[in-house]
């Protein structure tokens, strides 16, 4: 099970129901240097260290750094970008699965943006190896839709909802025929 996602209060949610849920392995990726402290201090505090693998990274469409402010690395979801930062890798999703090729793979994503390059550059054989995908949108999900749909997925839109910015944000599920 693949997971990103860039919040405290949904990570210490979802350790919890994936302990409940039996799942296997986690792979936790977070940007956000206190973020990932808060984290990694909830994967030990809950016995969870031989299941939740995590990586203090950036997921993007394309490898590369990014430069974070430390100090408000904990303030919003939104990623601090500061040129005096501490830097950051940025790692790809096809990259994440070339050192983890297990089955029964399932993809949770709220990443606030980057979903959009995330699934969009990502090899449709990365796609592939998910059996499902839910994830948070937040400027509209046909493209989204139609992607995973041409990697053999059956997409449902859970909730859609038009934003004050005209858009739409809501989530989708997709899963394999």
């Amino acid at each position: 099970m693949e997971n990103i996602f860039p919040n405290e209060q949904e990570k210490t949610t979802l350790l919890t129901q994936l302990n409940l849920l039996g799942a296997k392995k986690v792979i936790m990726i977070e940007p956000q240097p206190k973020f990932f402290q808060y984290a990694s201090k909830n994967i030990v505090h809950n016995n969870l260290t031989n299941k939740i693998q995590m990586i203090n990274s950036a997921v993007s469409g394309k490898a590369g750094s990014i430069k974070i402010n430390y100090d408000k690395s904990d303030q919003n979801f939104q990623i601090p970008v500061d040129n005096n930062g501490v830097s950051i890798p940025v790692i790809t999703l096809d990259d994440i699965l070339t050192k983890h090729s297990e089955s029964g793979l399932v993809l949770k994503m709220d990443c606030e943006g980057c979903e959009y390059d995330v699934i969009n550059y990502s090899s449709d054989e990365t796609i592939k190896q998910f059996d499902a995908i839910l994830l948070e949108f937040h400027s509209g999900c046909l493209d989204l839709k139609k992607r995973l749909e041409s990697c053999g997925f059956n997409v449902l839109i859970l909730n859609s909802v038009h934003t004050l910015q005209n858009t739409f944000q809501g989530h989708l599920l997709a899963k394999k025929y």
